[in-house]
C-alpha cells in the first residue's frame, strides 16, 4: 500500500485550524457569485484510472459536476463512502456528474482500486481520479478530504465545503445528520438558483499542497 498516516493528517489539520483558520473556514465568508470570478478551464484535462484522458468538467449532457476530494487512508473521508455513493446515484438521474478524487501524489493505480473495493465506490455513477499533480485539486480549491466541490454548466464554483454536518469537528461524529448542505446546494443549483453563499467549512485531513509548477516547467 502507499505511504500515509491518517494520524499525521489528523495532527497536521489540527495544527492549519490553530495557525491558520483560513484554510478550513474560508468559505464560511466566501460570497457565492458564479459571475463574479472567472470560470474554470473547462477543456481542463485528467486521466483516470483507464489511463484515459477525461475532460470532468466538458460536456452538454451535465448540468453540475460534482468532485469529492477523498483519502485511502482518512476515517472521516471514509466514513462519507456510502453517502457519497448515494448522492452519485441519486443526482447522476438529474444529470449531474460526480467523481471521486485522491490527491495523494504517492497513491498508485492499484491502491485507488483496492480503496474504491473496499468502500463499494465502483459504482458506474462515481468517475475516478487519480490526481497526483492536484491539477483539479488547485482548481477547485479543495484543501480537505473529504470536500465537496460543486461546478455548474459553465465552469462555476457554487458549493465548496462540507458534505452535511456528520461531523462538527474532528473525533466527534454526529449520532443524526441534520443538515445536508451539498444536497441542498445541489438542488439550488438545478433549480437555477444560486446556493447559500455560506459554504459550511469541510472538516477531515487536510490535502498536503504541492508546490506550485514553476514558470521554466512549462517551457
Amino acid at each position: 500500500m502507499a505511504t500515509g498516516n491518517h494520524m499525521i493528517r489528523l495532527t497536521t489539520t489540527l495544527a492549519a485550524l490553530a495557525c491558520a483558520a483560513l484554510a478550513t473556514v474560508r468559505g464560511t465568508d466566501t460570497p457565492v457569485s458564479p459571475g463574479a470570478a472567472a470560470p474554470l478551464d473547462m477543456l481542463l484535462a485528467v486521466v483516470d484510472l483507464a489511463g484515459q484522458t477525461q475532460r470532468p468538467f466538458a460536456g452538454k449532457e451535465q448540468r453540475a459536476t460534482v468532485l469529492f476530494f477523498v483519502a485511502h487512508d482518512c476515517p472521516v473521508s471514509n466514513k462519507f463512502a456510502p453517502e457519497l455513493r448515494r448522492i452519485a446515484d441519486e443526482f447522476a438521474l438529474k444529470g449531474v456528474r460526480c467523481a471521486l478524487v485522491y490527491a495523494d501524489p504517492d497513491l498508485s493505480a492499484a491502491d485507488i482500486r483496492q480503496h474504491v473495493k473496499e468502500f463499494a465506490l465502483s459504482v458506474p455513477t462515481l468517475a475516478v481520479y487519480p490526481d497526483r499533480a492536484h491539477a483539479l485539486t488547485r482548481a477547485a480549491g479543495a484543501t480537505h478530504t473529504p470536500e465537496a466541490v460543486v461546478v455548474t454548466a459553465t465552469g462555476h464554483i457554487a458549493y465548496r465545503g462540507r458534505i452535511n454536518n456528520l461531523y462538527e469537528e474532528l473525533g466527534s461524529p454526529r449520532a443524526v445528520v441534520t443538515q445536508h448542505d451539498l444536497r441542498v446546494a445541489l438542488a439550488a443549483v438545478l433549480a437555477g438558483k444560486v446556493p447559500n453563499p455560506k459554504w459550511p467549512a469541510a472538516i477531515g485531513c487536510f490535502i498536503s499542497p504541492l508546490p506550485s509548477p514553476s514558470p521554466s516547467s512549462k517551457l
